[in-house]
């Protein structure tokens, strides 16, 4: 699958300028999901599939909540370790509840 990029004013790809006739550009799909379990086989094996864990990285996501925290408020700091534990972890789940708790503020 070839993807052109255009933007007005520059010229098309095969045409001069940043894109060469013949050369493709050099293309990464990044897609992100949950469960890999309702992609077909057949998609799967075409790619590399990456799993991540935030397994052991409750006192990085503390730290970084914290240093959010005393960035934006200076009232009493909640516990971040809390936090991270009800969110499992989660950096959104994190972000989300400590952004309830600056607007409470």
């Amino acid at each position: 699958m070839a993807v052109e990029r255009r933007r007005r004013g520059q010229p098309q790809a095969g045409q001069g300028g940043s894109f060469e006739a013949g050369k493709a550009l050099p293309v990464i799909w990044i897609f992100t999901c949950n469960p890999i379990e309702r992609f077909e086989k057949r998609f799967l094996t075409r790619s590399m599939v990456l799993d991540f864990s935030m397994y052991g990285e409750s006192k990085e996501i503390a730290d970084y909540l914290s240093a959010i925290w005393e960035r934006e408020t200076s009232v009493p700091t909640p516990n971040f370790a809390r936090i991270v534990k009800d969110s499992a972890s989660n950096v959104r789940g994190c972000l989300i509840q400590l952004d309830r708790l600056l607007l409470e503020g």
